[in-house]
């Protein structure tokens, strides 16, 4: 993961990998509305402060626009919108998380960054049955509890949040 014009510069010989025998994964946490959500760290690529975003018409209501990222345009998700939470103003305080998950690489709007935690497989519980009988099928896909259960984070389901691309 690389991280620009941000707190977590790592530089290349630096670079957190997962070890595979201790049966944990390493996760991207990030702040939205006050809520924690991660993203498996082998799909974050970089954070980035948001910049100039492009609207374009006809685009779902979900995406926020288009930024340009040394040469490629990349769409921009609005977590905000696509869970119904309401938006704030984006400030220079914003960045957005550009993701790939197989062939697909977006941006997507956070508030901030909490940084990279580990948690071990053991430790996630899947999410409750409740959060999926609904038309946002799937968007959580795990649960897992920081700082002896003080802390609750949202594990998102890349391949549900992406089905649109």
């Amino acid at each position: 993961m690389r991280v620009v014009d941000g707190e977590y510069k790592t530089a290349e010989e630096n670079t957190l990998s997962v070890v595979e025998t201790d049966n944990s994964l390493e996760y991207v946490v990030f702040k939205l509305a006050g809520e924690e959500y991660g993203i498996e760290i082998k799909h974050v690529q970089e954070i980035n402060n948001i910049g100039k975003m492009n609207h374009f018409p006809g685009a779902p209501q979900f995406i926020a626009g288009l930024v340009e990222l040394r040469g490629d345009y990349l769409p921009v998700l609005a977590l905000r919108r696509l869970f119904e939470i309401a938006e704030t103003d984006t400030d220079k305080n914003s960045k957005f998380m550009v993701v790939k998950y197989g062939k697909n690489r977006i941006g997507i709007l956070i508030d901030s960054v909490s940084g990279v935690q580990r948690f071990k497989t053991a430790s996630l519980e899947a999410a409750p049955e409740a959060l999926k009988g609904n038309a946002r099928n799937g968007y959580i896909e795990k649960i897992a509890k920081a700082d002896n259960g003080q802390r609750m984070i949202m594990l998102l389901n890349l391949a549900a949040l992406l089905s649109f691309m």
